[in-house]
Parts: structure tokens; sequence; C-alpha cells
């Protein structure tokens, strides 16, 4: 069974129902559903920290958007994989090794010396609409993509914008990362910030 959705609202007289997810599982179509926009946003990657400088501490990656719209026909249940860092936020069809549907990179995780790069909107990335997420930045993080952009680089130690709700801005030097899918900040001097998990949207119609 899936977990419970983390909020969801019902538009009155569209015949619309959004529901946003943080955690997966298997989720049932709608009653009367025909169509359904999935939004995915894949998780942000963690900073480096080190306490024995001269290692700079890099900010992680942003992670990227995706969004697709499609019919439901011969589709009964939808399977969500919210990730963490280092792996996809999926929506498949049915089960956890049905069709990949729509997909979202994660942002990479930042090195000694190397910034983590922000998800890609190619590669594995899968949706009509994908942004790439943004680069981090010598202790700063990169910024998730969203529904409005690309996810912002950090410049230096300032994470960088988010792309539109529900994605997160890039922590600061050592600060986590912003929900959804925010890169966390590095530190040189100490440990780092936390990146944040990816997230689902879906609107059945």
């Amino acid at each position: 069974m899936f977990d419970a959705p983390q909020a969801s609202r019902k538009k009155s007289g569209i015949g619309k129902k959004v529901v946003l997810y943080a955690v997966g599982g298997t989720v049932p179509k709608f009653p009367g559903a025909t169509k359904v926009i999935m939004e995915c946003i894949g998780a942000g990657g963690r900073g480096y920290g080190d306490a024995d400088p001269p290692a700079s501490g890099q900010g992680g990656g942003g992670g990227a958007y995706a969004k697709r719209t499609m019919s439901l026909a011969g589709i009964t249940n939808l399977y969500l994989s919210v990730s963490g860092g280092g792996s996809m936020t999926t929506v498949r069809a049915e089960t956890s090794i049905g069709t990949t549907l729509c997909a979202a990179e994660y942002g990479a995780g930042g090195s000694a010396d190397t910034p983590g790069a922000g998800g890609s909107a190619a590669g594995n990335t899968l949706g009509d609409v994908k942004f790439a997420g943004g680069t981090g930045g010598s202790r700063g993080g990169g910024g998730a993509a969203g529904p409005d952009g690309p996810g912002g680089n950090a410049a230096g130690s300032t994470g960088g914008a988010s792309g539109g709700a529900p994605a997160g801005a890039g922590g600061n030097t050592a600060a986590n990362g912003g929900n959804y899918g925010g890169g966390s900040g590095g530190n040189s001097g100490g440990y780092p910030g936390n990146a944040a998990n990816g997230f689902i949207r879906l609107t059945w119609m």
C-alpha cells in the first residue's frame, strides 16, 4: 500500500485532484481520472565536509525537474520512488519494476575540491518538460530545478535559487539544502549540511 501523501486538495468543479508526495509506494488511480500530470524533483547532493583544511568543502548539486502528462488507459496503479541522495525520483506503471513514466535525476555530491553537478535534464531524466538542477559552489549548494525553470548555481558560499516551488534552494556553507531537492552546503572546517530528498506531485484529471 502507498504511504500517506504529504498534502492534497481537490479543485471543485473542474475535476482535478492534486496530491503531493514526499514518500513513495503504490498509489491507486484516482477514481474517474483519465489522465495524470506527473512532476518529479530529484534529490539534492550532499556537500563535502573536511575538518582538515586546505580542502575547501565544495557544495552539492541540486536535483533536476521533470513533468509529463499522459493518458491512464490500461493503468490501474502508479508506483512512486521518492529519492534520497544518489537515487532517481521516478513514477512507474503498476509496480517497482514497471515502465518508467516520469523521472528526475539527483544532484551529485561535492568533493574536497570539486563541486557537485546538478541533476541533468538529459540522460535519465524523463518528461515532456525537463530542467537541470544547479551546480554547487565553493561551499554553497546548487538549487533544485522546478516548474519555473532550472535550479540556480551556487555563488561561492551562497546556495543557488530554486526553480520555483516546491523545489528548494541550495544551502549556504554547512547548511541543509532546501526542501525539495536542494543541494547542501559544504564545510572546510567540519560537517556539511544534509541534502534534501526528492519529491513527486500528481495531478489527476
